[in-house]
């Protein structure tokens, strides 16, 4: 079996253009799949990490499923004040990443998304994957998204320097738990 290199990185939620000119090994084309890079080079790209769409239809906005499936592919990856990527990311770096990704834009910074007026206020009894959960003392300093069960997934440096997932009731979160959100889009299904 041969081996290559990756010729690029594209972040999250780039969009692609299939290329169906690309020869591809019918023993490979089920894995494979030919696209164009933004500069015209032809590429492959393994196809469970696209989807196919329409190019002119606008993004479908995720659901919240959809939502937390796609934080959680950031699990792990370090945090980076002021990262946007999976070599590094911050708290609401994170949140936009992973709402952009579903077709839904947010605002960059935690203290402006927790005040987003097209979020809607949610009790923390009422709180559905993909929520946006804020924390902070006398301001808004940290954002995360609901999992399920009372977890909640973001960049932190608390305990350990990365994405993880954590528990609205460990002493450290519920100390700065400031509220929820939930933008229009955001339902479990």
């Amino acid at each position: 079996a041969s081996t290559a290199r990756p010729k690029a990185h594209a972040p999250l939620g780039t969009r692609l253009e299939v290329n169906t000119a690309v020869a591809i090994p019918e023993a490979a084309a089920a894995r494979w799949l030919g696209v164009r890079l933004p500069d015209g080079e032809s590429a492959y790209i393994q196809r469970g990490d696209v989807r196919i769409g329409d190019a002119a239809a606008p993004r479908a906005p995720g659901t919240g499923g959809d939502l937390v499936a796609t934080a959680r592919r950031f699990l792990g990856v370090p945090y980076l004040w002021g990262g946007m990527s999976f070599h590094g990311v911050d708290c609401s770096g994170l949140m936009s990443r992973v709402y952009a990704a579903n077709g839904i834009d947010l605002l960059r910074d935690a203290d402006i998304q927790f005040t987003d007026p097209r979020a809607r206020a949610v009790e923390r009894g009422a709180l559905q994957p993909g929520d946006l959960l804020f924390f902070g003392g006398k301001s808004i300093t940290h954002v995360g998204m609901y999992v399920a069960d009372g977890r909640f997934i973001s960049a932190t440096t608390y305990q350990a320097p990365v994405v993880r997932e954590d528990s609205l009731d460990d002493p450290y979160w519920a100390a700065l738990y400031r509220g929820a959100r939930r933008m229009p889009v955001t339902t479990s299904h």
